[in-house]
């Protein structure tokens, strides 16, 4: 469980340290068009964050405007799930954890299917 969030802090940092361009945001703050998405009219590069409250819900990657990655959260801050993205949709390998971040599923998928 710690593990999980330390690793997902460790990746957070790599990737922003590594591309000065990515940004973090609130996803309220991302307007979509067709599958793409921007952040004041340029397309969206970085993490928007979205919140239940004050809890972290999901926290999702984009590059180009293009969603590529989600991870999700419980309201104690493990992950939850975490999947990559294709055309908005779940496609390639797709996790689900018990909040212990023991495995609870795990599967591939295809543009959604």
């Amino acid at each position: 469980m710690k593990k999980q969030l330390i690793t997902c802090i460790l990746i957070s940092i790599t990737i922003s340290s590594c591309n000065n361009d990515l940004i973090e945001v609130n996803c309220e703050s991302l307007s979509k068009t067709g599958i793409k998405y921007y952040l004041d009219d340029s397309l969206f590069n970085g993490n928007c964050l979205q919140y239940n409250g004050v809890v972290l819900k999901e926290n999702k990657l984009f590059k180009n405007g293009m969603h590529k990655k989600t991870v999700g959260y419980y309201d104690t801050g493990e992950i939850k799930y975490r999947g990559r993205m294709k055309n908005d949709s779940v496609h390639g390998t797709y996790k689900e954890f018990y909040k212990s971040g023991k495995l609870a599923k795990k599967g591939k998928f295809k543009m959604g299917f």
